[in-house]
């Protein structure tokens, strides 16, 4: 499943209000990609490892809950993401004023193309959605 066209927008995300805004959002402007969610770090690192060449855009969290059946936070998969080679666009979306900016700085700094969006700011999911109608390839 993981060769071939690029068709997984891939999210890192716990909270299921979150995830309804983001299901709604990618439904209407992103219905042609496959939209994936974990709320487990170490799990979305399993399946980057099959499924990256696949992944035509990533959305990572940093604080994940309870919910994580194996642990971890989105610093974890950003580090992962620095020992591959960088082909597709990450959206940083966590609210954590620390870890959100070093997660982007850390992504840039490995070569991905990096970008963070605070969802809990003023039009934040108008920003979302934006970051993702520019970070997508055009086909």
């Amino acid at each position: 499943m993981g060769r071939g066209k690029k068709q997984y927008i891939a999210i890192l995300e716990d909270d299921e209000l979150r995830r309804r805004h983001m299901t709604v959002i990618l439904k209407k402007y992103f219905e042609r990609f496959r939209h994936i969610y974990f709320n487990d770090a170490m799990a979305f690192i399993y399946w980057l490892k099959h499924n990256l060449s696949s992944t035509v855009l990533m959305s990572l969290d940093h604080d994940l809950g309870s919910k994580a059946e194996y642990g971890g936070c989105g610093t974890d998969v950003v580090n992962y993401l620095g020992t591959r080679e960088p082909s597709c666009s990450v959206i940083v979306h966590s609210a954590n004023v620390v870890a959100g900016p070093h997660m982007e700085a850390k992504l840039l700094s490995f070569g991905w193309d990096a970008v963070q969006v605070n969802l809990l700011q003023n039009e934040g999911w108008i920003r979302w959605r934006m970051a993702i109608s520019h970070k997508l390839p055009i086909t």
